[in-house]
């Protein structure tokens, strides 16, 4: 807390504020805050001033609100901390950090869709003046900061009745993506850092077969600095039924079997989002992303 800026000051009042031995003397305090390095000093001199110092830092891309700067990362870097501020000013970091998505499956009438990376976000309590690496993590890659790890979206696999093969998805940042859809078996989307993708819906109608449209995928987390992102992928439809709808940051699955072949959409860029499944090819998901906040007046 600053001192006051009129009235009477004692020799204590400063002490309080700026530490220092007893007996107290004025030339303990050259230099601190806006007093000079040298010669006289006077309480008067003192009137408004304090002892807090700020977080100061450069890296990623800074925005400015209010009392506040963001570094956001959507490619790795550094983030350098100069000053490592006090708790009379600032000195902690809030983050978030996304994983990347996972890629998605693909094989005709059974394409599993990617899950969504996962959001971490939190606050550091304190920082000191280095250099901090940030990693921002690709298609089913890690993403770190701070010493924080955000987990990758696992990746869809295909998934029909008598596979050996086990569903996977993203097991961290939501629950298991299942395959889309195989002669009227239902699957799920995607599941996304925040929720489970959702189940197929049946279609009827397709030359005598049931069929079924993509599971959606699940549902992101909402972060103060980024929205809602780390949604899951859509998985692929089966036979006539169409792809799942991605969520905040998936991609779409498309429509495969005997509507052709096709490829779902890739997760969106620094969103953590799962990728679509397709038939033809792999989509990838979506990178991740990292951002850090603090005080700095």
């Amino acid at each position: 807390m600053a001192l006051q800026s009129s009235g009477a000051i004692s020799l204590q009042d400063i002490q309080d504020e700026f530490t220092g031995s007893h007996p107290i003397s004025l030339s303990e305090y050259y230099g601190v805050a806006t007093l000079p390095s040298s010669g006289t000093i006077s309480v008067n001199q003192f009137y408004g001033t304090s002892n807090a110092t700020y977080v100061a830092a450069t890296g990623g891309t800074i925005s400015t609100s209010g009392d506040y700067k963001t570094h956001t990362f959507t490619g790795s870097g550094t983030f350098t901390v100069s000053v490592a501020g006090n708790a009379a000013g600032s000195q902690s970091i809030d983050y978030v950090v996304v994983g990347g998505g996972g890629r998605g499956s693909n094989y005709s009438n059974r394409e599993g869709a990617g899950g969504g990376g996962q959001v971490r976000s939190g606050t550091v309590a304190s920082v000191s003046a280095t250099g901090y690496a940030v990693a921002i993590g690709g298609s089913n890659s890690n993403s770190s900061a701070l010493g924080i790890t955000a987990k990758k979206g696992y990746y869809g696999w295909i998934v029909h009745p008598g596979a050996s093969w086990s569903p996977s998805g993203s097991r961290i940042g939501g629950s298991q993506s299942y395959g889309g859809s195989y002669f009227g078996t239902s699957y799920y989307g995607g599941s996304g850092s925040g929720g489970v993708g959702g189940a197929s819906a049946t279609v009827s109608g397709c030359y005598g077969y049931t069929s079924n449209r993509g599971g959606h995928g699940g549902n992101g987390i909402s972060t103060a600095t980024r929205g809602t992102i780390g949604g899951g992928g859509g998985s692929g439809g089966a036979q006539c039924g169409a792809g799942g709808t991605g969520k905040h940051g998936g991609g779409n699955g498309c429509a495969t079997g005997w509507k052709g072949s096709c490829m779902g959409t890739h997760g969106s860029a620094n969103t953590g989002g799962g990728a679509g499944g397709s038939s033809t090819s792999n989509r990838n998901g979506g990178s991740g992303v990292a951002t850090l906040r603090y005080k700095f007046q």
